[in-house]
């Protein structure tokens, strides 16, 4: 007999399998697998990697976007214990390079699409390391994982998985911008499945579930995870075009949608060309940032207008998910970020972690056993981060009577002028409800009197857009004079994330951050 699945990644699918054999579990863009072939392959593959002299605890990378391959092998490595280090497709050779240093990985397994990138980065591996494709083909010390799946055996296998052991490596920045890998367990990760299965009613074993995000990223990655324990259906696609996901959620009937103000803007815009019918879907999460009420009504009126809106806090370190605020929540001020998920313990406090009164701000501290282990091979860090069994995320916020919390801002993107508190994240907020502004980042520049005077940075949403005197008018007569920006940037894009989510401050600084 297989070792009792008990509570780990690769359980799920096991009891998904037996309890859904014939329901379809997972899709690309160009084929599905129901659960029981998907466990079935799942299998074949594990046995195959298990041939290659993989074992438990060994660190694997991998450089692909979303395919059924893909997903095969995560299952297959959290089955043997592997720890997998997914990489973003977007990232630089010079960025790879760095991450596979920090984890030295036992091997590389890549997309066709990224072999040229794979064989760069083959001489940063150990002169053994595997190189595997996820497709057929060739590919110097290992071949293919279809080959291998070809060659395995359906049998379960025999490795004892703890819930404590390591499931991912997943790479951020943290609060530094030096890249950290963080840790995530078998435990981590079915703790944010339970939370988002009870608080979020999806997903469930009816939930058919099309991610615009690659499962690289923490909060794709574990949806489809949850997914899986569920026994919901994932559709993962190889890259977000607006149109082809919309056709996708129209085709399977997707329930429910996550994104952010980008993606929002871009699924806008495309269902104003061409409508498309998305009455199946019943829930719909905003992630990544504020957003406004009237673009709020705007998304559920032109998109989902069967569905009810959810909004989270989350980050990679707490596996991720944080908070959520459900539909029927009733906060004292809008935008709020929800309260904490069932199984956390959030809590605000100053610099000295001592907990600050209701209605103040301070840093948001996270516990609960979806909180990572730490970072790889970094003591140090980790000892910082989990500092007196909390979580220090970096991040502001405050929390109402009521108990509802309110994301304020990035630690390190308060702005000192005259030795007040600058949040850029109100000045941002204020900035967005001018009619000629799409977009706005704020940051802090020197001063030679103040130290720092705020800089708003604005993407124009008008032709002609407005100009610098009127934006600083506008947060004039809205802000405290210390708050408003002395100086505004006008361009055509603001740096973000692979997923248009997060903006990415440091580049903003390093590009307009002289006074």
């Amino acid at each position: 007999m297989p070792p009792d699945p008990a509570m780990t990644l690769g359980g799920s699918l096991v009891r998904s399998a037996a309890r859904y054999p014939g329901k379809k579990a997972v899709q690309d863009d160009r084929s599905s697998l129901t659960y029981d072939q998907f466990n079935r392959q799942v299998n074949r593959l594990a046995q195959g990697l298990a041939g290659l002299g993989l074992i438990k605890g060994d660190p694997i990378a991998t450089l692909s976007p979303n395919c059924l391959e893909l997903m095969t092998l995560y299952l297959a490595a959290l089955k043997l214990g592997i720890v997998v280090c997914p990489l973003d497709t977007r990232s630089t050779a010079s960025d790879h390079a760095e991450l596979l240093n920090m984890v030295q990985p036992r091997g590389l397994v890549h997309h066709p699409g990224q072999a040229g990138r794979a064989e760069e980065l083959g001489r940063v591996l150990e002169p053994d390391g595997l190189r595997l494709s996820l497709k057929e083909g060739p590919a110097a010390g290992g071949g293919s994982i279809p080959a291998l799946i070809a060659r395995g055996a359906e049998t379960e296998p025999r490795v004892s998985i703890d819930e404590e052991d390591p499931a991912f490596i997943l790479f951020t920045g943290g609060t530094t911008g030096t890249p950290k890998g963080v840790v995530l367990t078998h435990r981590n990760l079915m703790w944010n499945a339970i939370n988002v299965i009870s608080e979020n009613g999806s997903p469930s074993p009816e939930a058919r579930i099309c991610y615009p995000m690659q499962i690289y990223h923490s909060g794709a990655l574990s949806r489809f995870l949850a997914t899986l324990h569920a026994g919901g259906t994932f559709t993962g696609l190889p890259r977000f075009d607006p149109g082809e996901y919309l056709d996708t959620l129209e085709r399977e009937g997707g329930t429910f949608v996550v994104g952010n103000t980008a993606i929002w803007h871009m699924l806008l815009e495309e269902n104003r060309r061409r409508a498309r019918d998305l009455k199946t879907v019943a829930s719909w999460l905003h992630a990544q940032g504020d957003i406004s009420p009237d673009f709020r009504d705007r998304v559920q009126r032109d998109l989902f207008p069967q569905a009810a809106m959810y909004a989270s806090y989350a980050l990679t370190e707490a596996g991720p998910g944080v908070t959520v605020l459900k539909p029927a929540d009733k906060p004292r001020a809008w935008p709020s970020i929800g309260r904490p998920y069932m199984s956390l313990e959030v809590r605000l406090a100053d610099e000295n972690d001592r907990q600050i009164p209701t209605g103040r701000v301070g840093q948001i501290l996270v516990r609960g056993p979806n909180v990572m282990s730490g970072y790889y091979n970094d003591p140090a860090a980790t000892r910082e981060a989990l500092k007196g069994g909390w979580l220090h995320t970096g991040d502001l916020g405050r929390a109402d009577d009521l108990g509802f919390l309110y994301f304020v801002d990035r630690l390190k993107d308060v702005i000192k002028s005259g030795g007040l508190n600058v949040y850029a994240k109100e000045v941002e907020q204020t900035i967005l409800g001018h009619p000629g502004v799409r977009e706005v980042a704020v940051i802090g520049v020197p001063h030679p009197k103040w130290g720092e005077s705020v800089r708003a940075v604005v993407v124009p949403g008008v032709d002609p857009p407005p100009v610098e005197a009127e934006i600083i008018e506008y947060c004039r007569e809205r802000l405290a004079g210390y708050k408003k920006p002395t100086s505004v940037i006008f361009t055509s894009k603001l740096p973000k994330d692979s997923f248009g989510g997060k903006i990415k401050k440091r580049q903003l600084r390093e590009t307009y951050g002289r006074s």
